[in-house]
């Protein structure tokens, strides 16, 4: 073993990367079952690696090995199996050795999982307006259109996978909120109305005719509060990590402090919350901490949020984690009721992030309802 400027550097060869990155996997990703697990197993194909668990395997490299994945590297084909990555990181590992100095930058983790879906026909777009730029990934296909708003906090790769399975044969956009991922605007502190008219003007620009809107938590609500108000513009509502919050409040103000520890977060967060490691440790402090996560609920949002279903009539569907600790099934419940002819689908093994947790399950729910409205059942 080297040392370099206070950095551990392995004496690699091919059988210690793939056996380290095979446990790793095993124990991290796929709760210790390791069953099946080879140098073939289709990592991205299969979901074993998301936008989560990427940012904890990039760290878990340059920790492990001192090897940094440059931006430019990651790619699907390089994570596509275990055997090319531990060829890429043997390759990167030997051009560190050759000019003495290891690779131990921190690579920008939204450019990296944006490259990493590029391969899949995802593109990166940025919607310019007055001082606001707003970014976006796009998938060209079929109307209606997909639109698909993450949770507070999150980037538009969040939805990576789901876009994966758009891509090529549905048309959708998926945003990153003002104050998060890559959009960037004048308002400091911007509000549930500020998200909200954010969402309203690149809906107007980006697509035509009516679309599937999608809301994960907090997108969620943004999602239900255009379908309630513009019935014309969605045909069709899918509200994932949401529900009829009976006390907006208190619950706003729980939330708020567990927000100050990123590890409890997870763990209440996540089924199978992913190790917090440096990386996700500052990215998930980075946005719980920032001032548009604080500003989001403002005082007019949380006394909307008691009658946020009411008047909904456009067809929607729930879907809903069985483990999710931040929404409880009580709310969604609730929600459900409230809207006439809303449909339920509740994930096992799933807590509040299911395009993380159970991405293909989502997916297909997903497709099944859109599916179900244009054969009329």
């Amino acid at each position: 073993m080297n040392r370099h400027q206070g950095v551990f550097i392995l004496e690699l060869d091919d059988s210690t990367v793939y056996e380290e990155l095979r446990a790793y996997i095993a124990r991290e990703l796929l709760d210790g079952q390791d069953d099946g697990l080879d140098r073939t197993t289709r990592l991205l194909e299969w979901g074993i690696i998301d936008s989560m668990s990427m940012v904890a395997l990039l760290e878990f490299i340059r920790e492990r090995f001192g090897v940094a994945i440059p931006d430019d590297d990651v790619i699907p084909a390089h994570f596509s199996n275990l055997d090319v990555l531990t060829r890429c990181i043997l390759r990167l590992h030997a051009l560190q050795q050759a000019s003495g100095e290891p690779r131990t930058g921190t690579p920008n983790y939204h450019y990296a999982l944006i490259r990493a879906l590029e391969p899949y026909g995802v593109v990166s777009e940025r919607l310019e307006g007055e001082g606001t730029s707003v970014h976006h990934l796009r998938t060209v296909g079929r109307e209606p259109a997909w639109v698909l708003l993450p949770a507070l906090g999150n980037p538009a790769s969040s939805w990576g996978i789901v876009l994966r399975g758009l891509a090529g044969e549905q048309e959708a956009i998926a945003l990153d909120f003002a104050g998060f991922g890559l959009t960037t605007g004048p308002v400091a502190a911007p509000t549930f109305d500020d998200q909200l008219a954010l969402t309203l003007d690149a809906m107007e620009r980006l697509t035509r005719g009516r679309v599937v809107l999608v809301g994960h938590s907090a997108g969620a609500m943004v999602a239900i509060d255009i379908a309630r108000r513009f019935p014309h513009k969605v045909a069709a509502l899918v509200v994932t990590s949401f529900g009829a919050i009976a006390e907006p409040r208190a619950w706003w103000s729980s939330l708020q402090e567990l927000s100050r520890d990123p590890s409890t977060f997870l763990q209440r967060a996540y089924y199978g919350a992913p190790t917090l490691g440096r990386a996700l440790r500052g990215l998930l402090s980075s946005a719980l901490e920032s001032t548009a996560y604080q500003s989001f609920l403002d005082e007019r949002a949380l006394d909307r949020m008691p009658s946020i279903f009411e008047g909904l009539t456009v067809p929607t569907l729930f879907v809903a984690g069985e483990q999710d600790r931040i929404i409880p099934a009580s709310a969604v419940n609730a929600a459900v009721a409230a809207v006439p002819h809303a449909r339920i689908e509740w994930l096992a093994r799933c807590g509040h992030f299911p395009q993380a947790e159970r991405p293909q399950e989502l997916f297909t729910l997903m497709q099944l309802f859109v599916a179900s409205l244009s054969e009329g059942t």
